[in-house]
């Protein structure tokens, strides 16, 4: 099936470096902080650690790599995952006070909303191992410091 080929922003990178020159202490922990969290959602969700590989625009293997990219998306284009939040997740953030908007059956888009109260709360009950699925370890193991 052929599809037409999109360049997306879906990461946003940080290069240390630029962070140790341009950034104070308080805003580099403050960006660790929240990649502690993500790190800690992605575990929950029986996802594998974020590890990518970063080709900035002025080395000569950009446009290979997008090339690349480009080829296997094209070969690989299919049908969309259905985008249906986990309902026990759903239920976790929900008893952890969060704000939950939309309809779980896709029927209207689901927005969670944590207040940092909630999502400490949602956290705790992760690193307790609620809400993992059969087969996955949750992130109970993987404690970051």
């Amino acid at each position: 099936m052929a599809t037409d080929f999109k360049r997306t922003v879906r990461y946003v990178v940080f290069k240390l470096s630029d962070m140790d020159k341009y950034l104070t202490e308080y805003a580099r922990s403050q960006i660790y902080k929240y990649g502690r969290e993500l790190a800690s959602a992605r575990r929950f969700d029986c996802r594998p650690p974020l590890n990518a590989v970063v080709v900035e625009q002025d080395w000569p293997e950009f446009d290979v790599v997008w090339a690349l990219i480009e080829a296997r998306v094209r070969r690989e284009a299919g049908p969309e995952p259905d985008g249906k939040p986990r309902p026990e997740l759903l239920a976790l953030a929900k008893a952890a006070g969060a704000r939950i908007t939309g309809t779980p059956d896709g029927r209207e888009p689901v927005e969670v909303v944590f207040s940092t109260n909630a999502w400490r709360a949602f956290d705790s009950l992760l690193l307790n191992g609620a809400g993992t699925q059969p087969g996955c370890t949750g992130h109970k193991d993987i404690v970051e410091n």
